[in-house]
């Protein structure tokens, strides 16, 4: 058996690298486990929006991924009905497997421990958590971190009222084509169903282009067809593959959307953290910087407990559910995907408002509450504004 680590981070994508990578910048030993090797391939929307790059600049990462991504300053979302919004901002698009080698190896230059393996299983006794390895020998440690995206196994292994169903799936593929796009593109376009959609340029030619569908009891899409649906029936598109062609298959990955209370302190030791929290926002599908601030958040509290204080894993589920009037405000706003003719309205206010625009850009920026937009109320307002 190894010698004792203070945290093993199960899960090396941008959440756990950087909570990592917090952890041993402050001195502590740590472990990181993934059970694939890096670089690896990620299902992704490969976008980062704002809150993603204020994290990686405040890490001092920021250079590396701005020189390896594709820089825009717009985006543009449909209504069902085809009305379209421009809002203006910062944002970057980047493959899943170059930012997540980026941010791992910031966190192995700062002396993380990078352990390429399955995990069997996990448990606590009272003062450590053991960690199970498929080929080598167990991992002990003071605390851990399970940032395991939409894979709740080892968090339901430890407290199994945690919910095992994805809230969602999303579907890409990587297309090249001659088509000129200068902006990230959003569609909610009605003859999707209530499914949306996106293409995000990459630079070059290079497309990331996908349909995202929230999981509900009575149906159930086929992400094939709502490809093609969405191919043939979004302008966009379909002048999109008809000057260009599929350069990978394409692949699907659940999401877990809006927090879930019980997955952010699955063991009395054991923090969850990133999507297996449910740190997604529900109706964008943005969960990168979410992931990262929840990582961080996990970072601080074990930090606190190492330190000392004897309750200072509490304070992780504390500061995280702060975030819960933002998630509850997406939530209101992804139901709208059942009223395509109220998004239409809204789309058509946002036009038409320069001061709804403005909240909308601001709550992309995360610099206003979600639900002065997401809302009758928010709508309302427009009107004498």
């Amino acid at each position: 058996m190894t010698k004792p680590m203070d945290v093993v981070v199960v899960g090396a994508g941008p959440c756990g690298a950087v909570a990592a990578r917090s952890l041993a910048a402050r001195g502590w030993r740590v472990a990181l486990v993934d059970r694939q090797a890096f670089p690896r391939q990620k299902v992704c929307g490969d976008a980062l929006l704002p809150d993603a790059l204020q994290i990686l600049r405040s890490l001092g990462l920021a250079d590396s991924v701005l020189a390896a991504g594709h820089r825009l300053n717009r985006i543009s979302v449909f209504s069902p009905g085809g009305h379209e919004v421009r809002v203006s901002g910062d944002f970057l698009t980047l493959r899943r497997e170059v930012l997540d080698a980026l941010v791992h190896r910031a966190a192995t230059q700062l002396g993380v421990e990078t352990v390429a393996d399955v995990v069997s299983s996990l448990s606590e006794s009272f003062e450590r958590v053991r960690v199970d390895l498929r080929s080598r020998p167990p991992l002990l440690a003071r605390a851990c971190i399970l940032a395991t995206g939409a894979d709740t196994r080892l968090l339901r292994s430890l407290r199994p009222a945690i919910a095992p169903a994805p809230t969602a799936v999303a579907s890409r593929c990587y297309v090249r084509s001659s088509h000129v796009i200068d902006r990230l593109v959003v569609t909610y376009d009605r003859g999707l169903g209530p499914a949306y959609a996106w293409i995000f340029p990459l630079g070059d030619g290079l497309f990331n282009v996908g349909v995202g569908s929230v999981c509900r009891s009575r149906t159930r899409f086929d992400h094939r067809s709502l490809f093609e649906r969405f191919t043939t029936v979004f302008p966009e598109a379909r002048a999109l593959m008809a000057a260009g062609e599929r350069v990978s298959p394409l692949r699907s990955a659940p999401l877990r959307c809006g927090l879930d209370p019980d997955a952010l302190r699955p063991g009395r030791l054991c923090l969850g953290a990133g999507e297996a929290a449910g740190s997604t926002f529900p109706f964008t599908g943005e969960g990168i910087g979410k992931a990262m601030e929840t990582g961080l958040l996990a970072a601080d509290a074990v930090h606190a407990f190492l330190g000392g204080e004897e309750r200072g894993l509490d304070s992780y589920s504390l500061a995280v559910l702060r975030l819960r009037p933002r998630y509850r405000a997406y939530s209101t706003a992804h139901r709208l995907l059942d009223h395509p003719r109220l998004m239409d309205l809204a789309a058509w206010r946002l036009k038409r408002s320069p001061w709804l625009a403005g909240r909308l850009a601001a709550v992309l920026k995360e610099e206003a509450d979600p639900s002065s937009l997401f809302s009758i109320a928010g709508l309302a307002g427009s009107f004498f504004r």
